[in-house]
């Protein structure tokens, strides 16, 4: 529960107040305030949080009735937590109810031999009794048992369970239920088997061969293993983001964050139904997240955050990726007469003036190859000169710069053909305006960077000139580079360097690709030629001077 506490402000620069009831703190640090509340986690709950006593969250206002309702609305969240974790925190094996109640029943049964023994003469009126109080107990066992009514076995249950030394279940919990259930059938066995032993039949019983009872260690929440994972395999985070969004959309399907160790094949099989069906996802997509799925649960039972020998819930859940290469719209480069018809375009050629950054990004694409983002990117700063060749740098220096890989750093004469088309003189008027970025009109949002917003203008402006060919994209431009370096017989090693491309042999990854000369790679990219686009772009260019 989100206790409550007054103090004043101390040395430490918060101060501790009490609002609507819960225990609120505002931390001042560098003239910055935010407020926070503690919610205490219960002693048996302790130990999916690592042991902590309590956590902090923070509020996201400073404003008193602000702070009093999101306070109020993350007790709720926090006791619904709690309450999964009382639920499903430790699971019984049906091997250790058996084993509870096994016992029971033959500690039962061995009593009541010893009493028959000692009884003496049995009389009629003795003989009634017992025939009634067992008629009884099975009845009401039977009624409780189809009713679901475990009222009248739940203190035995209780004792069972501390018995053993096991810690107390939760009474909602679907473990005490089964176990419940499971007493009530005992129950009904005890007064069968007893109806015939004073009877004289005794039939001959099987010692129970289970397992003994053994408390199962607890394990961790998957938000903290999930927070490990992240962090032992970091990526950017144009691809850390996305990933740890699915995750939390997978734990949300499951109803909540929950113990690692409680997550089933049946949870996984659903959330792939749910990718397939209600949010209709590609096949290729489906692949992506399911087996991103498996290899964080693949890793938990590597690093003992699931038993050793288990296996992952999520195994072979993932579509076929033959079928799913099916379905895989592949791009293709532009033909000349498509080229033309998009930057021969009205709406195109305004965009020297009007949206520069449009403009001269296509373009980057279409001589220099390059990835949409790793133009999109570009600082000033990364226009540099190389054994006195103009060249790009595509690096990820800045803390706003991504690399897919290792292999997508590097530098790359700038074409001529950009020069001729005003390339450079585009670059001095944005340093003259005294901008470190060359597309400083590009924005990011979220995760999708700089150059996303210039990729869905230019889909829009390749249908608007009728091509509808859904293989016709931006990234057309890098394949339309690719073909080109390979029909033009540069050696693929060059060419995967002007393109960013990892080694595809064993040799190509000896050489060190940083050594090859810039005149080199300058003659390899000046054999692809876009003569028909300089053409037009140039006359279109003197025509506007």
């Amino acid at each position: 529960m989100i206790q409550s506490r007054t103090c004043r402000e101390n040395d430490h620069g918060y101060a501790v107040a009490t609002f609507g009831g819960c225990w609120l703190a505002t931390f001042a640090r560098n003239n910055r305030r935010s407020v926070y509340t503690r919610i205490t986690i219960p002693k048996r709950l302790r130990i999916y949080f690592q042991g902590k006593r309590e956590v902090w969250r923070s509020l996201g206002t400073v404003e008193r009735e602000d702070a009093t309702y999101r306070s109020l609305q993350l007790e709720a969240s926090a006791q619904r937590l709690f309450r999964t974790l009382r639920q499903h925190g430790r699971r019984m094996t049906k091997n250790q109810i058996e084993a509870l109640v096994s016992r029971w029943l033959e500690e039962a049964l061995e009593n009541a031999e010893d009493e028959r023994a000692m009884q003496g003469r049995i009389t009629e009126a003795v003989r009634e009794d017992i025939d009634l109080g067992l008629s009884e107990l099975l009845d009401g066992a039977s009624e409780a048992l189809t009713e679901g009514d475990y009222r009248t076995v739940t203190t035995e249950a209780d004792e069972l369970v501390q018995a053993a030394g096991l810690p107390a279940l939760d009474h909602a919990s679907v473990d005490f239920t089964r176990l419940c259930r499971r007493l009530l059938r005992a129950k009904i066995e005890y007064a069968q088997t007893e109806a015939d032993r004073w009877d004289g039949e005794y039939k001959e019983t099987v010692r129970s061969s289970v397992e003994p009872v053994e408390e199962v260690a607890p394990s961790l929440l998957l938000t903290v293993v999930l927070e490990k994972y992240l962090v032992a395999n970091p990526r950017p985070p144009r691809t850390a983001d996305p990933l740890k969004a699915e995750f939390l959309r997978f734990i949300e399907l499951l109803g909540g964050d929950r113990p690692i160790g409680t997550v089933t094949r049946a949870d996984c099989v659903r959330y792939k139904e749910s990718l397939q069906v209600a949010r209709k996802l590609t096949l290729v997509t489906c692949i992506k997240h399911l087996s991103n799925l498996e290899t964080f649960f693949r890793w938990s039972i590597t690093h003992d955050y699931l038993p050793e020998g288990s296996l992952s819930p999520a195994r072979d859940l993932a579509p076929s990726k033959r079928q799913a290469k099916k379905e895989v719209v592949r791009r293709r480069p532009f033909t000349t007469d498509e080229l033309l018809a998009v930057v021969g375009s009205r709406e195109f050629l305004a965009q020297r003036t009007e949206r520069p950054e449009r403009y001269w990004l296509v373009l980057l694409l279409l001589f220099q190859g390059c990835r949409r983002e790793e133009a999109a990117q570009l600082y000033l700063k990364d226009l540099v000169e190389v054994e006195g060749i103009q060249a790009i740098t595509i690096t990820d220096e800045e803390p706003d710069q991504t690399l897919k890989n290792e292999a997508s750093r590097r530098k790359v004469p700038i074409h001529s053909s950009l020069v001729k088309l005003g390339f450079l003189q585009y670059v001095q008027s944005i340093k003259k305006a005294g901008h470190k970025r060359l597309f400083p009109q590009l924005d990011r949002k979220g995760n999708n960077g700089y150059g996303d917003p210039v990729g869905k203008w230019f889909g829009r402006l390749v249908t608007g000139v009728g091509l509808t060919d859904p293989r016709l994209v931006i990234h057309s431009f890098r394949r339309g580079m690719a073909t080109a370096l390979h029909s033009a017989a540069v050696p693929v090693n060059i060419a995967e360097v002007i393109t960013g491309h990892s080694a595809g042999t064993v040799h190509a990854d000896y050489v060190h690709k940083d050594l090859i000369a810039m005149k080199t790679i300058q003659e390899a990219l000046e054999k692809v030629q876009f003569p028909e686009v300089v053409k037009l772009l140039c006359a279109v260019k003197s025509k506007a001077a």
